[in-house]
């Protein structure tokens, strides 16, 4: 048992310790001796790859085995398990699905080790790290993500121009044609690209008269754009965390911000003033992760990590109506065209419903995974979700049943919005595509492609001919009809 003992020393406990123990001694470790904590320095980052991976192998041959009982070696599949990259991928996804990040942040690390041009683990994992602050570290593993992105396309490229060069003149002939109509297909182009954060995308939002795009980030910063001229006319500083979401008032020249600071700012843009709702006193006691305002412009409603939801007046400074019963994060909410009711959820197996005069609960609809998108159709009958699963789903309102379900993305569905005449359906992916879906025969009718990235966030123009969309590279791209 003396090999054991040196496993146990390398944790720093004793012999005696128990599964829990090793666990939190394998964390603490972890988190110590982590190689992505020592990036500017190349030497130091090695001595810690080393630690790291003894720490590791101590982990995996203790994290089961009860203090007094025989020893049962860790056997060989999931040895070969621990060295293919995708399978660390995978368990790196379920752990960030489960808000266990620094252990997620572990599992990509691994895939990354095991093959260093995993792009899926370089960009989930800036993810995460940006998700927790650690800005330069997440832009560092984007940026990589985007270097292997880019160079997988130079190396294509090269391959189909050599494959050309051996070919003759007629197939050259035809690819060229096929691709001309590939690019051609979509009826979106993309007219130009916005860059100035430093983080991902979280959210974009257009004015109501079109004039004006707003944009956030995880760099705690908001951006105001003139959508003429394409040119940056304000940054409003005030958050002092990131800023998850945007939402303009539709009656006034206001853009209410959320934050991971509890806070919900209101940014009086003809006056250049903002105020704090609630200004601590009555507001979230943690993350402000979603909110949607009222057609009419009456009311705003937030949902919180705090596990709570809050509706609040525009019009006067009552307090907030403060609304449980929740039983994790609402990660969403969304009120409908109508202004009668909203609906509000995220990891919950349930989505509730509510009235938003009273906040009485109407209905609720049972979810078979989690959702990270949301949207009421025009005719206030139907909620759209869209998934960790990919797909987005349709449900009756009135009867709480699933009436169908569009398939076509291949990566999770992040955002979800109507056009303004209400006949299509926008959804945004990880998979970095934008479908535009007929909503009456539940057709696809386009795909928008050619964003390099995930994306995070989707916005379109009053007039529905310009799409928005923010993704994690981070850069803003406006796509024209």
């Amino acid at each position: 048992m003396s090999y054991l003992n040196q496993y146990y020393a390398i944790l720093g406990l004793t012999s005696n310790a128990s599964p829990i123990e090793v666990k939190k001694a394998y964390r603490d470790l972890a988190k110590m001796w982590h190689p992505d904590r020592f990036h500017n320095d190349p030497n130091k980052q090695q001595q810690a790859e080393e630690k790291f991976k003894q720490i590791l192998e101590a982990y995996e041959v203790l994290k089961d085995h009860e203090p007094g009982k025989p020893f049962i070696s860790v056997s060989s599949g999931i040895k070969t398990k621990k060295t293919d990259p995708n399978f660390c991928y995978k368990n790196g996804v379920i752990l960030a699905e489960n808000e266990e990040y620094e252990e997620a942040i572990e599992e990509f690390s691994q895939a990354i080790r095991i093959d260093p041009n995993h792009i899926k683990a370089y960009q989930y994992r800036g993810f995460i790290l940006s998700k927790l602050g650690y800005e330069h570290r997440a832009e560092a593993d984007l940026k990589k993500a985007q270097e292997l992105k880019l160079q997988n396309i130079h190396q294509s490229s090269s391959y189909n121009t050599q494959s050309n060069n051996n070919s003759s003149t007629a197939q050259k002939t035809y690819t060229n044609s096929t691709r001309s109509k590939y690019k051609s297909a979509s009826n979106w182009q993309l007219h130009c690209q916005l860059k100035g954060h430093f983080s991902p995308i979280s959210s974009v939002a257009i004015s109501p008269d079109g004039k004006f795009l707003a944009s956030s980030s995880k760099d705690n910063k908001i951006k105001l754009w003139n959508l003429d001229t394409k040119e940056e006319i304000n940054l409003l500083i005030k958050h002092k965390e990131s800023v998850n979401c945007l939402k303009f008032s539709p009656k006034d020249n206001i853009l209410i911000s959320a934050s991971e600071d509890k806070t919900i700012i209101a940014w009086d843009l003809n006056n250049s003033q903002s105020s704090i709702l609630g200004n601590w006193k009555s507001g979230h006691t943690q993350a402000v992760l979603s909110l949607d305002i009222s057609n009419n412009g009456k009311f705003l409603v937030s949902g919180s990590a705090d596990k709570t939801t809050k509706i609040w007046s525009l019009n006067y400074p009552d307090e907030p109506y403060t609304l449980t019963e929740y039983k994790s994060e609402v990660s969403l909410v969304a009120i409908s065209p109508n202004g009668e009711c909203f609906v509000a959820g995220g990891r919950d197996q349930d989505l509730i419903i509510r009235s938003l005069d009273s906040g009485k609960k109407i209905n609720r609809i049972p979810v078979s995974s989690g959702i990270l998108s949301i949207v009421f159709s025009p005719n206030n009958k139907v909620l759209v979700t869209g998934g960790y699963d990919r797909m987005i789903r349709l449900w009756d309102i009135s009867s709480q049943q699933e009436m169908g379900k569009l398939e076509g993305h291949l990566d999770r569905v992040s955002s979800l919005i109507f056009s303004p005449d209400g006949k299509t359906l926008i959804s945004g992916s990880w998979d970095h595509t934008i479908k535009l879906w007929d909503f009456d025969t539940l057709k696809l009718i386009d795909t928008i492609e050619g964003d390099q990235n995930a994306i995070l966030s989707v916005a379109i123009s009053p007039n529905g001919k310009t799409i928005i969309s923010g993704s994690s590279d981070p850069s803003i791209n406006i796509w024209k009809s």
